[in-house]
């Protein structure tokens, strides 16, 4: 099994953009890529155990996200005298291009993407804090919101020296023993300011 870690899943068209920005369907791609990342294949009932729902409620999503080529069917196996399919994911990464992001529609259909994404690292981050032992949590959090002024043309060279940063931490990381790492999320967005945008609950 290999997925490599610098292909991307570019998402060109409208109908491939809604099936992928369906919460469920996002997780669904999530837990694949992290059992591919582990070196794992994984079939739906081991996604069905990690998300705790049956797996007859998967199996729609799973032929939905194969179908537009966001999931492959990299293995079939027989368990119990049943065929069972397992997943890879085609790259870990998820691109949008940006001629969906023109009319309204298109961004009515991105917003619940984004949401379900930012909702998940709230999840997360409030499931770390209330069942870590760690007393020193907060040297394994980091939470901030800040902003820079760069032309436009800066902002994708500036992408790129992120994931180029955390690809060589990581592969230094790798030269250590498992039992010395944990994994970490690294979500972020980048989006331009606009001026004289009202602040919510702010009387226009």
């Amino acid at each position: 099994m290999t997925t490599s870690s610098d292909a991307v899943v570019m998402i060109n068209d409208l109908e491939t953009l809604r099936v992928i920005s369906d919460p469920l369907r996002l997780k669904i791609f999530r837990k694949v890529s992290q059992f591919n990342r582990d070196g794992e294949l994984c079939s739906v009932k081991q996604i069905s155990d990690e998300l705790e729902i049956p797996s007859a409620k998967l199996y729609y999503h799973f032929k939905l996200l194969e179908g537009h080529g966001l999931l492959q069917v990299a293995e079939t196996r027989i368990v119990s005298g049943i065929l069972e399919k397992l997943y890879r994911v085609p790259a870990h990464r998820i691109s949008v291009s940006v001629e969906l992001l023109g009319s309204e529609e298109d961004q009515e259909t991105l917003y619940p993407m984004f949401a379900g994404l930012i909702n998940e690292v709230l999840d997360d981050i409030h499931f770390a804090l209330s069942t870590s032992k760690n007393e020193n949590i907060q040297n394994d959090l980091a939470v901030s919101r800040e902003s820079i002024r760069l032309p436009k043309n800066r902002i994708a060279k500036l992408s790129q020296k992120l994931e180029e940063i955390l690809k060589e931490m990581e592969k230094e990381e790798n030269l250590t023993p498992e039992e010395d790492t944990s994994m970490y999320t690294f979500f972020y967005a980048w989006f331009p300011e606009v001026k004289g945008r009202k602040e919510r609950g702010e009387q226009v």
